[in-house]
């Protein structure tokens, strides 16, 4: 299913709030160009502290904000964007009604106007970046500290009031009356007592859909691209000027060299600087919870990179001279834990295109299981035209005080980029 950016301003509107941000200093990480903001924060009490720069707790921070809240935005990376940006899952697949009206608005519209509009399919990552801190750093009431780790909730009885936090400066204790986990694992509700299950759990299956290495290349011939689309290259598929995707006979015309991969069919993304992005290559049996997993599904990840480029020179038109140009500092985990909340959104009103009297947002996009072994391609659960995500879904049932804005929000379904 395709991730939906959650939008917490409707939920956010009882609450008070004003405040300041405090930028203090910057300095450039080693691996990328997003500058880092080191904060001396003078404040230790909000109205809402939101956990996780992905794309939804960008979302979430601003939409507090804009309500009139004092926010504290925590992100323990040097920059946001999260899985789009480090995982340089950068593809955009607008997902539209049956009328051609496009679902994802609000601020993820704000977003991508910012990075070229609805008809881009591919975003610069370091562009992508910039335009998230620049939707949060427009907000006065928004405090942000990259860089810093939540530790430990703060708890009174079932009831988060905030968390323990560390940084570059050392450790330290914030509380809010209100706070919002936008980690891709559900870190801060498990923290806090939250149950929960992982992937496919809930019907029974211990399988592990695919993780994905992204592929960043550099000298890509676009024309030759466009040009083996149409002519059924490897069964051929659609091409744009930023986009082509088919190809579907990689996957038997390759051969992969590392264990546990596979490289299935192909989505390509071009940026307007000529950056080609591959979405294409699976790693199998990663335990998206295990670093350790994590670290050498990436070490093997960048190995088949490396054989499936070389191919690529000798075995597809316009790519005779690409070479690498990085490998990307995170994997692509479709799905790990899912938070138990008040409201499990049922598959079946995908299939009924539901809404519901507490929707906060809007999904509309084919609903799909990706490939666990190389002995099966996944399959298209359903092609929904769309379908609301209730706020009861945020909401988990053991812990008070605390919404869940990411994939680890509830679904009896996967919910994932494809």
């Amino acid at each position: 299913m395709k991730k939906t950016w959650i939008s917490i301003g409707l939920v956010l509107v009882f609450l008070l709030g004003g405040g300041t941000c405090y930028y203090v200093a910057e300095r450039e990480s080693k691996k990328s160009k997003a500058i880092v903001y080191h904060k001396h924060i003078t404040e230790k009490d909000y109205d809402v502290i939101v956990v996780g720069g992905e794309p939804e707790g960008v979302s979430a921070a601003v939409s507090a904000a804009r309500n009139g809240m004092r926010v504290l935005f925590l992100e323990k990376r040097n920059a946001l964007g999260g899985l789009m940006t480090f995982g340089m899952l950068n593809y955009l697949d607008i997902p539209q009604n049956e009328k051609g009206d496009v679902v994802s608005a609000g601020l993820f519209k704000e977003w991508r106007d910012m990075v070229g509009g609805d008809k881009v399919n591919t975003v610069d990552i370091d562009e992508a970046k910039q335009a998230f801190l620049q939707l949060v750093q427009q907000e006065p009431n928004i405090t942000l500290s990259l860089t810093t780790e939540v530790i430990k909730p703060i708890m009174n009885g079932n009831k988060i009031t905030g968390v323990v936090a560390k940084d570059e400066k050392g450790v330290h204790t914030y509380t809010a009356k209100r706070m919002i986990d936008a980690t891709i694992d559900g870190d801060v509700a498990v923290m806090a007592g939250a149950s929960y299950f992982v992937g496919q759990e809930d019907i029974g299956k211990s399988d592990k859909m695919a993780a994905t290495l992204m592929i960043h290349l550099h000298h890509v011939d676009w024309e030759k691209v466009k040009q083996a689309a149409k002519e059924g290259v490897f069964g051929g598929g659609g091409a744009t000027d930023t986009a082509a995707w088919g190809f579907h006979k990689v996957l038997t015309a390759y051969e992969e060299t590392e264990p546990n991969t596979n490289v299935r069919g192909l989505n390509i993304g071009r940026t307007k600087n000529g950056d080609v992005y591959i979405n294409a290559l699976q790693l199998f049996d990663v335990d998206g919870l295990n670093e350790e997993s994590k670290k050498t599904a990436l070490d093997i990840g960048e190995k088949e990179t490396k054989s499936f480029v070389k191919w690529l020179n000798n075995s597809f038109s316009g790519f005779e001279e690409a070479t690498i140009a990085s490998v990307p500092d995170e994997l692509y985990i479709r799905e790990t834990r899912h938070i138990s909340s008040l409201f499990q959104l049922p598959v079946h009103d995908l299939w009924e295109n539901r809404h519901h009297w507490d929707d906060v947002a809007i999904g509309s996009y084919p609903s799909d299981i990706q490939a666990t072994n190389k002995g099966n391609t996944g399959t298209i659960v359903l092609d929904p035209n769309q379908y609301g995500i209730p706020f009861r879904s945020l909401v988990p049932k053991e812990v008070n005080n605390l919404l869940v804005a990411s994939k680890a929000s509830v679904f009896t379904t996967c919910s994932t980029r494809t």
